[in-house]
Formats: C-alpha cells, sequence, structure tokens
C-alpha cells in the first residue's frame, strides 16, 4: 500500500512541474494581450474507494516491478526571455468595471424580480390557504347548522311521539273505564235479572206448593201414590220364599214425562232376592203414570211397598 501511494506522489509532482511550465510558457505569449474574460470551469471529480486502492495495491504488489531503463541526463531547457509587464489601458478598466456594474445590477433586478414573484407567490398561497381555511370553516359551521337542526327535529318528533304516546294512553284508560263501567252496568243488570228469576221462581214455587198442598188436602196425593204403587206391584214377580208383610221403602227420580232414571229401595228386612225384584218392577213400570194434577209431581217420589197385599 506505501508503495502504491510512493507511486502515486511521484506521478502527481510530474503532473504539477509539467503544468507549471505550461502555465510559463502561455503567460509569457500573453503579456502583450488584453486580459480575457473570465472562463468558468466545471471539473468532474471521480470518488475512489478504499476498496480500489486496496484491489490497485494488491495488483501491484503482485504484478512483478518492470526493469527500470537506464537514466540518460537530459540537457537542461532554454529558459524563455523575461517578459515585459504590460499596463492595462485605464478606459478599458472603466469600461469593464461599468460593463460588471451593469451586470450586477441586472443580476441584482433579476433577484429583486425573482424575490417579488417569490413574495407574490407566497402571498398568494397564504390567500389561498386562508380561503380554504375560511371554505372549511364555512362548511363546518354550515354541517354544524345542519347537525343541530337535525337534533331539533328529531327532538321534535320525539316530543311529538311522547305527546302521542300519552293520548293514546289516555284514550286507552278512558277506553278500559267506560269498559269497567259497562261491566259494572252489565253485572248490575244480571244481577236484576237473576234476582227477579229467583223472585219469579220463588212466587212459581209458592204457587206450585200452594196448588200441591191444597191438592193433598183433597187426597189426590195420596190417589196418586197408590195409583204408582199399584203399578209397580202388576210389574212385580215375587221370589220363592219371600213371606208376605214384608214391607220396603221404595225411592224413585223420575222426569217429567214419567220416566225412571233411578230407583232405590231402603229399609228392606226381605233380602237382597226382595230388594232386587222391587228394583226390576219399577224400571219396568217406567213410565209411571202422571198425576191427577200437575202441581202433585214430584221428581223424587217415596212410598211404601208391602209384600203380599
Amino acid at each position: 500500500m506505501q508503495k502504491f501511494l510512493d507511486n502515486g506522489l511521484a506521478i502527481a509532482g510530474s503532473l504539477l512541474l509539467h503544468a507549471v511550465i505550461l502555465a510559463l510558457l502561455f503567460a509569457g505569449f500573453s503579456w502583450d494581450r488584453p486580459a480575457p474574460a473570465p472562463i468558468r470551469t466545471t471539473l468532474k471529480a471521480t470518488v475512489v474507494s478504499d476498496e480500489a486502492f486496496r484491489l490497485a495495491d494488491d495488483d501491484i504488489e503482485l504484478s512483478p516491478a518492470p526493469a527500470a531503463p537506464p537514466i540518460t541526463p537530459e540537457p537542461a531547457p532554454a529558459l524563455p526571455p523575461e517578459p515585459q509587464p504590460v499596463v492595462p489601458d485605464p478606459a478599458e478598466v472603466a469600461a469593464e468595471r461599468q460593463r460588471q456594474i451593469e451586470q450586477e445590477r441586472e443580476a441584482a433586478a433579476q433577484r429583486e424580480q425573482e424575490a417579488e414573484a417569490a413574495r407574490e407567490r407566497q402571498e398568494a398561497e397564504r390567500r389561498a390557504e386562508a380561503e380554504r381555511r375560511a371554505e372549511a370553516e364555512r362548511q363546518a359551521e354550515a354541517e354544524r347548522q345542519r347537525e343541530a337542526e337535525r337534533q331539533a327535529e328529531a327532538e321534535r318528533q320525539r316530543e311529538a311521539e311522547r305527546q302521542a304516546q300519552l293520548e293514546r294512553e289516555r284514550e286507552a284508560e278512558a277506553e278500559r273505564q267506560r269498559e269497567a263501567e259497562a261491566a259494572e252496568e252489565r253485572r248490575r243488570a244480571a244481577e236484576r235479572r237473576r234476582q227477579e228469576e229467583l223472585e219469579a221462581q220463588l212466587r212459581d214455587a209458592l204457587e206450585a206448593e200452594e196448588e200441591r198442598v191444597g191438592a193433598s188436602q183433597s187426597g189426590l196425593l195420596a190417589v196418586y201414590v197408590e195409583q204408582i204403587r199399584q203399578r209397580v206391584e202388576r210389574n212385580w214377580n215375587r221370589p220363592p220364599g219371600v213371606p208376605d208383610g214384608v214391607r220396603c221403602e221404595v225411592v224413585v227420580r223420575q222426569l217429567r214425562s214419567g220416566e225412571v232414571v233411578n230407583v232405590r229401595v231402603a229399609d228392606c228386612a226381605g233380602g237382597e232376592v226382595l230388594i232386587r225384584s222391587i228394583e226390576t218392577a219399577v224400571l219396568r213400570a217406567s213410565p209411571l203414570p202422571p198425576p191427577p194434577d200437575p202441581s202433585l209431581f214430584e221428581p223424587n217420589l217415596r212410598f211404601p211397598f208391602i209384600t203380599g197385599e
């Protein structure tokens, strides 16, 4: 690496020496000429990384050094005659200075124009930004206003719904009150009708009882019961071994038509066979004869049954 650097320094020194010589020669030829306008030169540089240097160093170390040619002394170059200084023309210097001043003024005016244009652009951007912000604020305010109106409308609708609900509840309560009053009136009417029916039934029962009592007192009830007993006896078949004079109490449940619905024999000492024969006789006698007076009809009729009579 050190060897590579030494070679590089030697090459750079040689190039610098040749450049100085060429500059001196060019200056010797240019003393009698007016100073040219400054020339702007753009230098292009290439960045070489440490890795490139390392690879180049490796190539130098690996490659065999060429044999140095024999050094032959060169004759010293003849020095050119020393140039005489040239005194510049004052008029040309003043004109050049005036041109530089004009160029600087033009450059300053250009910069001022550019600055003014930049200020105008900034001002226009600020105005545009202010207008955008104002428009955004107007839109936001309009949206807030619309939202407030929507909320107010929603509140009005809720209030209207509450009022409608209250009105429906009042109507429902009034309807319930009317229904309760109607139900109470129907109940009172039904109670009056039931009372009237009970009173009518009681009157009918009293009248029927009076008629029955009158008919009984007249001997018609005894005649009616005797007719039934005789009809039952005619339908009775005496069981074997049943003695005469056995008394049994017969209870018959009948309809208004005389049809027997049920029969029961009580207080009978003749045994089960006698009881069954009496029940069979009553069923055979159905329908029973009607009473001579309708007021004498008894749905539950009792009469005695005596064997052997």
